[in-house]
């Protein structure tokens, strides 16, 4: 994702709005590039205080560690759901192996 890009998914970014793929790529865009960092604090500091004060919410104290924060689950989420598929595919070539293995056996046996 470049800076143009990433940009523009702001707002879906803050709405949860995107894909686990779209999330990961926008949050290594993030992490690599000070200047969209620092539009999406003042982004997300805007619309996160404005839609605080419609709902008559508490403020945030602190935007900025309540964004670090919520960028750094998110990253942890995608990759827990990176290990968990892998660990599933892993299962399941482990199970498809044991389920032939007798019948390669027989197989050779005779």
């Amino acid at each position: 994702m470049d800076c143009r890009e990433t940009q523009a998914n702001f707002q879906r970014f803050i709405d949860y709005d995107l894909g686990p793929e779209e999330t990961e790529q926008f949050i290594s865009h993030i992490r690599g590039c000070d200047s969209c960092m620092k539009e999406l604090e003042l982004y997300y500091t805007m619309f996160t205080s404005l839609w605080q004060l419609e709902n008559n919410e508490p403020l945030t104290a602190d935007y900025q560690k309540e964004l670090t924060e919520d960028i750094k689950d998110r990253y942890d989420d995608i990759l827990f759901r990176k290990h968990v598929e892998v660990a599933a595919k892993a299962i399941a070539i482990a199970f498809l192996v044991l389920a032939t293995l007798p019948g390669i056996i027989v197989w050779l046996l005779h």
